[in-house]
Formats: C-alpha cells, structure tokens, sequence
C-alpha cells in the first residue's frame, strides 16, 4: 500500500510520498501507566529469562541499539525506556515484554539479510509496545484470574504478576483471549510498525 501511494504521488513532481498517519491505539482497558508498565515488564523478566541467556554481544548489541534508536525517534512519546536484547535460542524469533523490552534471536539477526529486514521485525515489536498490547493483556487477566482491578507501586506489581503465574493454571482459559483478539493485535502492530518504518526512511 505504501509503495502503491508513492507510485500515485509521483505522477506530481511537485509532490513526496508522505508517511501514512499513526494508527489509533487499541482502547480496551489498561489499569498500569507507563511507569507501572515498566515494572511489570521487569517482573515478567524476572521470570523468562530464567529459560534463556540473554547475550551480552558488543557489535551486535550496538547494531540493534541503532537500528531500534532510530524507529524509536519515529514514534509518539510512550514515557517508557525502551530496551533491546539478543538472546540465544536456536529459532528465529522475536517478542516484547511490558514497558518496552524487545528480545531478538542471535538466529533471527543471523537471517536478516540486511538492515532494512532487521528494522522491519523491530518496528513490528516496537507496534505492540506503543500500543500497550501486554499490558492490556495482563489486565484482562489480572481481573479474570486474581479479580484485581489496579495496581500501585512496584512491590505491589511485582506480587500480584507473582500471583498471576502461581494461579494461571487454575483458569487457563483466562490466557488465551481468541484469535480474533490476537490477529487485531497484529493488524495494528503492523500499522504502527510501517509508521515507524516510512519515517525512518527504511
């Protein structure tokens, strides 16, 4: 679609193919603000990456630190730190955490033929971040598996996302929202990730 609205605008010489326009956010209830988010992410961290080695890489690290830094300029201001990391598994795979931690494979950045695909998987992360799909997630499940419906201070957070993962098993259901919830969460990443890109000039 981007490519199809530059080919029109350059039947006008006069013209630049523009960025498209940032996409609304998604409007389901959040009970955490940036700096709560922020420490939920870090409560969640606590946990995965027990599963894996984070990668403390120099050249690579600085790679993803400057390709991010770059989509990060893009986009509105979120009053989160975002945060990128090389992690090592043997999948070519990337996710985000609440807050603003985006996990990239040392396999992932292996595939990437270039900068462009590289910045391409990290403005689609980046879409879940800005529109705080994780921590709309986790509160739908805070209220449906603890009935909880705020948060306060970082010791509070930390506690009740403890909580979360001890009773989880007890209402599996309560983890999975539907496809239909999961393919508009995508739809909108991607809206927010092409955003980021056309700016960045990739």
């Amino acid at each position: 679609l981007l490519l199809l609205a530059c080919s029109l605008t350059s039947l006008n010489a006069q013209q630049r193919c523009q960025p498209p326009s940032l996409p609304a956010t998604s409007a389901e209830p959040n009970i955490f603000t940036a700096e709560q988010e922020m420490h939920l992410g870090d409560a969640v961290a606590e946990h995965l990456q027990k599963d894996f080695q984070v990668i403390d890489d120099g050249e690579i690290n600085a790679y993803l630190q400057r390709v991010g830094a770059l989509l990060v300029k893009q986009l509105p201001e979120t009053g989160m730190r975002f945060q990128f990391f090389l992690f090592d598994q043997p999948v070519a795979n990337a996710f985000t955490l609440p807050g603003g931690r985006i996990y990239v494979s040392r396999k992932l950045v292996a595939l990437t033929r270039n900068e462009d695909e590289l910045a391409g998987v990290l403005a689609h992360e980046l879409g879940h971040i800005v529109a705080r799909q994780a921590a709309i997630d986790v509160t739908y499940m805070f209220k449906e598996v603890l009935g909880v419906t705020s948060v306060t201070d970082r010791r509070d957070i930390f506690a009740k996302y403890n909580q979360l993962v001890e009773n989880a098993a007890r209402k599996p259901k309560a983890l999975n929202r539907g496809q239909g919830h999961e393919e508009k969460g995508q739809v909108l990443a991607d809206q927010i990730g092409l955003y980021a890109l056309a700016r960045a000039g990739y």
